[in-house]
């Protein structure tokens, strides 16, 4: 018994296998300027999710102490938070309930990043306010999903070529 089927490069299918071929290069023209403001302790890997998000055209800003976080967030009209728990849980769980609890971050989607596994965290995080959860270290493509899910971004891929032509199986 022999099946064939041919691939196109095109074919939906392949975006399931082939998610790693796709990278997100950009921001697709023509949306607004995405503000991503990622407050948290200094040393908690922030500065990871902000070069991420530069690189591909998002404005983002840091903020710290919670009245920071609060303030940053009226001024400058973020589009996202993200909440790193890290080190620091309480001030993190803190900081969710202020944002989501202020009349502009009500509005806002907040995303609480915990360390991968964590799931009394994950828990809290979600209790305390939080729209969503991300474990941490950070993974490039679900920083992009989860932005995608909030906010409705559209991307800019580059497609490494070789490796859809290896899941399509060709040589």
């Amino acid at each position: 018994f022999h099946v064939a089927v041919r691939l196109e490069e095109n074919d939906a299918a392949l975006s399931a296998d082939a998610g790693s071929a796709r990278r997100v290069v950009g921001i697709r023209s023509g949306q607004v300027a995405f503000r991503v403001l990622v407050a948290g302790e200094v040393g908690d890997g922030h500065e990871s999710l902000a070069s991420i998000l530069d690189a591909v055209g998002f404005e983002t800003r840091h903020a710290a102490p919670v009245d920071e976080v609060l303030s940053v967030l009226e001024e400058w009209s973020a589009h996202a938070v993200f909440v790193d728990v890290g080190t620091r849980p309480q001030r993190g769980f803190e900081t969710i309930g202020r944002v989501k609890s202020s009349a502009r971050g009500g509005r806002t989607p907040v995303v609480a990043l915990v360390g991968r596994g964590d799931q009394a965290a994950r828990e809290r995080a979600l209790a305390v306010g939080a729209d969503d959860v991300m474990g941490t270290p950070l993974r490039e493509p679900e920083v992009f999903e989860k932005l995608w899910a909030c906010l409705g971004v559209e991307y800019v891929y580059f497609r490494d070529e070789t490796a859809i032509r290896s899941v399509a199986g060709s040589p």
